[in-house]
């Protein structure tokens, strides 16, 4: 599986700092990058009927996030402008246990 960068969304360089999450390329700062805005579209692929697009405050702009199914989980577009990559599927996660608990 591979590792994607937390700033900028694209595939980790071997022998990056795994303390960071940065890829090397964009290893500017120790920070994550921000969703700025966020869409969430039907998936075409084989995921999941639905996935969650963002722009990050630096870095690549219109980055995956997650697929899921609608028929399970539901997400609003605010609720991932202000966090980081990492907290938007740390989101995802506590909805589907929520959701495999009920």
């Amino acid at each position: 599986m591979t590792r994607l960068c937390e700033s900028c969304g694209l595939p980790r360089a071997k022998g990056c700092n795994p303390l960071t999450h940065l890829c090397g390329k964009c290893a500017v700062s120790d920070t994550p990058a921000i969703i700025t805005d966020c869409i969430i579209t039907k998936d075409w692929g084989d995921s999941g009927d639905m996935i969650v697009l963002a722009d990050m405050d630096k870095g690549a702009t219109t980055v995956p996030i997650f697929h899921y199914y609608s028929d399970e989980l539901h997400f609003h577009t605010w609720e991932f402008i202000g966090k980081t990559k990492a907290q938007a599927v740390r989101l995802f996660h506590q909805k589907d246990i929520e959701y495999l608990r009920s």
